[in-house]
């Protein structure tokens, strides 16, 4: 090694441990990122934060759409806000759920009327009596066997599939209403004016909100 090169590697050398000293009183040497990097660096923070809101957003959207409504109220003005449907069949306010859609459309082919009136003098029109709305319509026997005949089938399939049942038909006490007026005489009751009555049941499990006769305005479960 020559004499330049070997003095300016040594004048390198002490100069690094003198900058290292403890008892240096020069200022040390402050290494400063780049303005460049610092952009980069504030970039990729302002991605993976933004990649967080989506997926944080995606999961609760996932999550609220699974979420399922298990009651419909107890008017039709707060069915219908929850997104509920009236279902004829068994006279009910109802989540999708625990809809029969191909049942009710079965039922509403069958020749039933419905009456503003105990005497039976003033029919409703059927589009009025979808609707949901009051506390229901006077019937003859026919509708409740009818009633009967398809919720039973309505249940059969919900079982059978997997499906939730609502709270009016799962319970044994409309089971055993049923037997009994399906094996009535077609005649039974037809001196007494007969109601169908709008129910609001649970989803999944028995009971809800006026779903019966006996407790009017009142919660079972």
């Amino acid at each position: 090694m020559d004499v330049r090169k070997q003095t300016a590697y040594m004048a390198l050398h002490d100069q690094e441990r003198f900058i290292d000293s403890p008892h240096s009183d020069e200022p040390k040497i402050v290494r400063t990122s780049s303005p460049l990097k610092s952009w980069r660096r504030l970039f990729l923070l302002l991605i993976v934060g933004i990649l967080a809101i989506i997926v944080s957003f995606t999961i609760y959207r996932f999550y609220a759409g699974r979420r399922h409504i298990d009651q419909c109220g107890t008017t039709a003005t707060e069915a219908r806000a929850k997104g509920c449907h009236f279902e004829m069949t068994g006279f009910s306010w109802l989540p999708k759920e625990c809809l029969d859609l191909t049942v009710e459309a079965e039922f509403l082919e069958l020749d039933l009327h419905y009456y503003r009136d105990l005497n039976y003098t003033q029919e409703a029109p059927l589009e009025e009596v979808r609707r949901g709305d009051g506390h229901g319509y006077f019937v003859k026997q026919d509708y409740h066997r009818a009633h009967c005949a398809f919720l039973f089938k309505k249940l059969h399939k919900a079982i059978s599939s997997g499906n939730k049942v609502d709270g009016l038909i799962s319970s044994v006490h409309h089971t055993s209403h049923c037997v009994h007026m399906l094996l009535a005489s077609p005649n039974f009751r037809s001196d007494v004016a007969q109601v169908a009555f709008t129910k609001w049941p649970y989803c999944g499990k028995n009971g809800g909100y006026n779903v019966e006769w006996a407790k009017q305005g009142e919660w079972t479960d």
